[in-house]
């Protein structure tokens, strides 16, 4: 009789190790295979109607800053009596603007208070920045205004215009290394 259960017992264990062994073979036919798993889709293709593709939003932070900068730059707009057809054009990537262009970029860096009344880079202003953009995170201020401290040695130009395209320029070529995704 021991031998009768201990050889059922063998028996099943031997059964349960097989079934285990099929089921990851199945699972891995695909990959064994070299072929994609298909994707799973609804038995009902009409209830796919709900599905909506959504464009990635910005963090919250992010967002309202980014919507700082859209009415500061409407605003210099209606100042310098600029068509709102040209506000169309990005401006912090703009490699070679218009001298009314590199103006609309003073009155916009004025207003966000990272450019000066003296027309020089203000580091403390990053840094509040960089403290609302990055949920105050100490780390990214701290880089954030050692980029600024930085960008204050190429800032040569005497117009306060060209001024703060190099101001623009070189905040630009910061954000698009640490892929900070903003624009005006």
């Amino acid at each position: 009789m021991a031998n009768s259960s201990s050889a059922l017992l063998i028996a099943g264990f031997i059964c349960m190790m097989v079934v285990q062994s099929l089921d990851a073979l199945n699972a891995d036919v695909y990959k064994l295979s070299g072929k994609r798993k298909p994707l799973v889709t609804r038995e009902d293709p009409t209830a796919l109607e709900d599905y909506k593709r959504t464009k990635r939003q910005l963090p919250q932070p992010l967002q309202e800053f980014q919507d700082f900068i859209t009415t500061s730059k409407t605003e210099c707009a209606k100042e310098m009596n600029i068509n709102p057809n040209e506000l169309q054009k990005a401006l912090l990537y703009e490699d070679q603007p218009t001298p009314k262009e590199k103006c609309m970029m003073e009155c916009i860096l004025k207003r966000m208070e990272v450019m000066n009344q003296d027309d020089t880079l203000s580091t403390s202003a990053v840094g509040r920045i960089a403290d609302i953009i990055g949920d105050n995170n100490a780390l990214i201020t701290s880089i954030a205004m050692a980029s600024a401290e930085n960008c204050k040695k190429f800032i040569t130009a005497e117009n306060s215009c060209e001024r703060a395209y190099q101001i623009n320029k070189c905040i630009a070529n910061e954000m698009k290394m640490r892929k900070i995704k903003l624009i005006y």
